[in-house]
């Protein structure tokens, strides 16, 4: 986290750095065409607090929330109900581009009061994932039932689901996971009187055990938080979205991610994102075509704050060598490669995919990880200009 704030420092105070390590300064020998598979991609952001003071960690200030709400309304985006992204995704369905679709994780009562009155006044359609428990506690920190048919009535809101309770489930048995989530679908079902169709995994935390209870469950698509670009062929239960908090919600980054391109994969190691033992972990995935032949211009960086060593194997495989362990409970890889140069705003447009590991921890040495770790903070200077060599 130091060497984020030094960064985050640098960008402040050197505004010539802060463009290049933006990637603002974008370089032409690394133009390339739209290919057909960007058409069949979507941007997803979440927002978790907005002007929350008492959750600094998950929150974005208000100011920030604003800019994006006016970039998103300059004419540049397309956004569009998660609902409709996931429907064409499947289908194979072009959208526009760049498409973007936004979300909020809880219906956290001080963020939506005043964030879906600005969204909904821009014409913004948006999706509120909840979980259950919460909303049935009546507390004054969540919305309630009421407040939520309210919202479920205007045609730009969806209303989605986490788990009955908001807590971590990676490492629970089958049975727990089935019975946090039939509840939270019981009482979806009574109180909006219908079947929700999208789920989110909470801080992002998955296991392969998880993902195949949410599937059996019925939902067309879930949503993690590791960072990347949402395409058709993609795992639909294991979807990317943008975290927004206040060190990673500059207006510039805000446009760089939201002109993000796909990075199709395939292959990846490991398979299940829930990671026991990290003595025998490997880390790799195989690019797919058409990227074969810029694959030289891969970077990939850890939350280890590193820059990834790369192996290529063959034409399009990549394995991933750490020189240190995950600390903490979650681990991020991130992978860029330049893309095409934006006709507008003439910079590059970077293909962008992520992991997110959730690593099991000593109980001894536990610490549970709260949204901080959970947007794509990783080093900044390396997550905003990676290495392009």
């Amino acid at each position: 986290m130091l060497t984020v704030n030094r960064f985050f420092y640098m960008l402040v105070m050197f505004p010539a750095y802060a463009l290049m390590a933006l990637g603002l300064l974008a370089n032409p020998a690394h133009a390339q065409k739209l290919q057909p598979i960007d058409t069949l991609s979507a941007v997803i952001f979440t927002y978790h607090h907005i002007g929350d003071d008492l959750m600094p960690s998950a929150n974005l200030l208000q100011e920030q929330f604003e800019a994006h709400i006016n970039e998103l309304t300059s004419g540049a985006y397309h956004v569009l109900p998660l609902t409709e992204i996931v429907e064409k995704l499947k289908a194979q369905t072009p959208l526009p581009d760049p498409t973007i679709g936004i979300s909020f994780d809880g219906a956290h009562r001080n963020t939506l009061n005043y964030a879906a009155p600005l969204l909904l006044k821009a014409g913004i359609p948006f999706t509120v994932f909840i979980s259950t428990d919460a909303v049935d506690a009546q507390s004054d920190d969540t919305l309630h039932w009421d407040d939520l048919r309210k919202l479920a009535k205007q045609n730009l809101v969806t209303i989605a689901l986490h788990p009955a309770s908001y807590k971590k489930l990676h490492d629970k048995d089958e049975a727990e996971i089935a019975r946090q989530i039939n509840n939270a679908v019981a009482r979806y079902r009574a109180q909006l009187g219908h079947e929700p169709e999208l789920f989110a995994y909470p801080y992002g935390e998955l296991s392969l055990i998880y993902k195949r209870v949410v599937e059996r469950a019925g939902f067309k698509a879930a949503f993690g938080q590791q960072s990347g670009v949402a395409y058709s062929g993609a795992d639909m239960f294991m979807l990317p979205r943008f975290s927004m908090t206040e060190p990673y919600g500059s207006i510039e980054r805000f446009r760089m991610t939201a002109m993000a391109l796909p990075l199709p994969v395939s292959d990846m190691s490991p398979q299940d994102p829930y990671v026991t033992d990290q003595s025998t972990l490997d880390i790799g995935f195989t690019v797919d075509e058409p990227f074969i032949g810029n694959i030289k211009s891969l970077s990939c960086f850890a939350s280890t704050a590193e820059k990834a060593d790369l192996q290529i194997i063959g034409k399009n495989r990549v394995e991933i060598r750490l020189k240190t362990m995950f600390e903490d409970e979650r681990g991020r890889i991130n992978c860029t490669m330049p893309g095409p140069i934006d006709e507008v705003s003439e910079q590059t447009r970077w293909r962008w995919f992520g992991m997110m590991l959730t690593v099991a921890v000593p109980y001894a040495d536990y610490e549970p990880a709260g949204h901080e770790d959970s947007d794509d903070s990783i080093n900044l200077v390396n997550q905003l200009q990676p290495s392009v060599e």
